[in-house]
C-alpha cells in the first residue's frame, strides 16, 4: 500500500513507556483486501513483534468495497493508537493479557487476567479423572473452545471458528496445539499447550486474549 520500507520512532522510548507512531498508507484503486504487515527492530537490528513468541507481525488490513475511478488517490493515515480511519471488522483489536499460566490439577484459571483459583470469573477447570487417568480442560460460566493445531491464529480466525462448551481431552492433545476460546466476557483469545509434566501433571499454558474492537 505504499508505505515506506520503515518508519523511525519519533524519540527514544525505554522499557514500559509507550509512544504513538503514524505510518501513510495509499488505498490501492482495485476493489479487494489489503494488508500490511509490521515488526520493529531493536538498535542491534534485531527483528520483534507480537504474539506468545515475539515473532508475529502486528498488521493493517483494508477493505476496498469497489473499485475507484478517476484521478484521485484516497489516502489512509494509521496510527495504532487511533482507528477511526478504519472500520469495526478490519481493527486489529488490542492483547489485553498475554503471558504464560501454570495450572496443577483442580486450578481454575480467569482467561481475561490470568489470575488463577480466583473463585470470581473463572473460565476454565483442570481436572484430573482418576478412573482413567484423563486430563481435562473444563469451560465455566458459558465459555466456549475450539481446536486449531497447525498454528497460531489471530483474533478474526478464532471469531470464526465454530466454539463449543465442550471439555477437552488434554490426553488427545500435543504440545504446540492451539486453542481458541470466547471469554464470559465476550472476549476472544487462544492458549498453546506447552508443556505437560507427567510427574506432577503440571500444565503450562500460553494464553493470548484480545479486546473485542
Amino acid at each position: 500500500m505504499s508505505a515506506p520500507d520503515a518508519v523511525a520512532l519519533p524519540s527514544n522510548v525505554a522499557p514500559g513507556e509507550s509512544v504513538d507512531v503514524s505510518v501513510d498508507l495509499v488505498a490501492p484503486l482495485e476493489a479487494g483486501a489489503y494488508q500490511g504487515n509490521w515488526k520493529l527492530k531493536n538498535e542491534n537490528g534485531d527483528w520483534f513483534g507480537i504474539g506468545p513468541s515475539g515473532d508475529s507481525a502486528f498488521w493493517v488490513k483494508i477493505v476496498i468495497k469497489q473499485s475507484i475511478t478517476g484521478t484521485l488517490t484516497p489516502s489512509v493515515s494509521v496510527t495504532p493508537t487511533i482507528t477511526t480511519t478504519l472500520s469495526p471488522e478490519t481493527q486489529t483489536p488490542n492483547i489485553i493479557v498475554s503471558g504464560s499460566a501454570n495450572l496443577s490439577p483442580n486450578d481454575t484459571i480467569n482467561l481475561d487476567n490470568l489470575f488463577i483459583n480466583s473463585g470470581t470469573d473463572d473460565d476454565l477447570n483442570y481436572t484430573i479423572e482418576e478412573e482413567n487417568q484423563k486430563l481435562y480442560l473444563s469451560p465455566l460460566s458459558g465459555v466456549s473452545l475450539g481446536v486449531l493445531v497447525d498454528s497460531s491464529p489471530d483474533y478474526y480466525t478464532c471469531q470464526a471458528m465454530s466454539l463449543s462448551n465442550a471439555s477437552l481431552v488434554l490426553n488427545y492433545l500435543n504440545a504446540g496445539d492451539n486453542i481458541c476460546f470466547l471469554t464470559e466476557n465476550s472476549n476472544y483469545g487462544y492458549f498453546q499447550l506447552v508443556s505437560l509434566d507427567p510427574n506432577n501433571l503440571k500444565l503450562t499454558l500460553q494464553v493470548t486474549t484480545w479486546s473485542t474492537p
